[in-house]
């Protein structure tokens, strides 16, 4: 069971950056959503986890719109996103549009999308160690279906109650679920590759692993993601199924891509931000090389 810590000043340091601090994000908190938040603990540093996330995301075989530095400290950008009508973070970083078809979308939506709805626009914000994600559908609208993601990166594990500085009446309404990337799934997924676990799994780079039960208090370093969603699926029918379904299959998403994540330390670590940068455009030359290829 999860005790509070006490309020401390990195705490509060955390309150006053977060973007969900601000109130420009306060219009989405104003639609009823579920809330959860899910808690993933790795055998890394944040500074690491950023270049392993972008490693891992090099092969994305999503159609990218965007992908170009932003700052909107002073709310120059505007209030709204005129892709997905929703708040833009105050914040300045990394910022991406990707499209998504039918046939790639993530498993989580797949379950109840209808056939004739093709594409899904993500639009991600990356202020690392903080991000904000708006996932919207080219068939519903706007204020019918939206899936926000606000995530925070931090050193420790699980080390704190309120990572996103969500309110009072969030708190009573969040639900939060701790994935642990070393245990079984509770339930067998195909998509789960038994050289990938992280409980026999040794870096052949760090010497790290394998993680077992208690490694948290006899192995270093440690940091937790940790990713508050906010899923709305407008449906008097369908509501609560669709949104549980989302919740659960998001679940499983973060369960496989993390545990992928821990067990290729030995192909990202030690790799540099110019290192990733490299490998960003030789992908996306060899990507639009095919691209013209085919359209041939």
């Amino acid at each position: 069971m999860w005790t509070r810590p006490q309020q401390s000043a990195e705490h509060s340091l955390l309150r006053s950056r977060h973007p969900c601090s601000f109130p420009h994000l306060r219009p989405i908190e104003q639609i009823k959503m579920i809330l959860h938040e899910f808690r993933i603990p790795l055998h890394m540093t944040t500074d690491e986890f950023q270049i392993a996330e972008l490693y891992m995301t090099l092969a994305d075989t999503v159609q990218v719109l965007k992908n170009e530095p932003y700052d909107n400290r002073g709310g120059q950008l505007g209030e709204l996103s005129s892709i997905s009508q929703q708040p833009i973070p105050r914040t300045h970083g990394q910022y991406t549009v990707k499209l998504y078809s039918l046939g790639n979308v993530p498993a989580i939506l797949r379950a109840f999308l209808p056939q004739g709805s093709l594409t899904l626009v993500e639009e991600t914000w990356s202020a690392f160690p903080h991000s904000t994600s708006y996932l919207t559908s080219t068939f519903f609208a706007k204020s019918k279906f939206v899936v926000t993601c606000d995530s925070v990166h931090l050193p420790g594990y699980c080390a704190h109650e309120n990572a996103l500085s969500l309110t009072k009446d969030e708190l009573k309404q969040r639900t939060v679920d701790v994935i642990h990337v070393h245990r079984p799934h509770p339930r067998p997924h195909r998509r789960l590759d038994p050289l990938q676990d992280p409980a026999t799994y040794v870096c052949t780079k760090t010497g790290r692993g394998p993680l077992q039960e208690g490694w948290e208090t006899t192995q270093t370093p440690a940091m937790t993601v940790y990713k508050v969603m906010r899923i709305r699926f407008d449906s008097a029918l369908l509501r609560h199924k669709m949104e549980d379904t989302i919740r659960d299959e998001l679940h499983t998403e973060l369960y496989v891509a993390m545990r992928k994540l821990q067990c290729m330390s030995h192909r990202w670590h030690g790799l540099s931000m110019a290192d990733i940068r490299i490998l960003e455009a030789v992908f996306e030359y060899k990507r639009g090389r095919a691209s013209s290829a085919a359209s041939r």
